[in-house]
């Protein structure tokens, strides 16, 4: 599906950026032999080194590995730990303004630019969840359904505050 979806920019070296639904080492490898570069969060379970999977972070901090393929696989502590598998990004850190605190903090460049390319996505996600209408009990296609109109009543909201 997903290779279906962005069959149009492979060979074209436009960066892609996937939630962790999407992400994997594979898919990341395919992309890059197609000339097309990705970033985004990865599920922990699901292609992290054992060496940064096992690593101790503390809230601000950062590790990362990169192999031979130039895939770096970043683990960062935030308000939770993130993992993320980036093509796009080496291990750079920037410095982001801390609003509680008034003081500085250093993120991985992935993951701002990740924050910066998918915020439609993950923000429309986040307004859903609380009220969410799905029931274990629910065929799949009352699921769907009720998903889709979920996701119109949200856009519609949305489109109605920035008119």
């Amino acid at each position: 599906m997903m290779l279906y979806m962005i069959a149009p920019l492979l060979n074209k070296g436009y960066h892609v950026y996937t939630d962790n639904w999407y992400s994997s080492l594979r898919f990341y490898l395919f992309l890059q032999e197609k000339n097309t570069l990705a970033c985004g969060t990865v599920r922990e379970n699901r292609d992290i080194p054992y060496e940064l999977h096992d690593v101790q972070l503390n809230p601000g901090a950062s590790a990362a590995l990169c192999g031979d393929r130039k895939i770096v696989a970043t683990k960062y502590h935030s308000t939770k730990v993130v993992h993320l598998l980036s093509s796009v990004h080496g291990h750079v850190e920037e410095d982001i303004p801390d609003r509680r605190h008034r003081g500085i903090n250093k993120r991985p460049q992935a993951s701002t630019q990740y924050n910066r390319n998918m915020g439609g996505v993950d923000k429309q996600d986040q307004l859903i969840h609380p009220y969410d209408c799905t029931r274990k009990s629910m065929k799949w296609t009352k699921k769907l359904f009720f998903h889709f109109m979920q996701v119109t009543a949200c856009k519609c909201i949305h489109l109605a505050e920035t008119s």
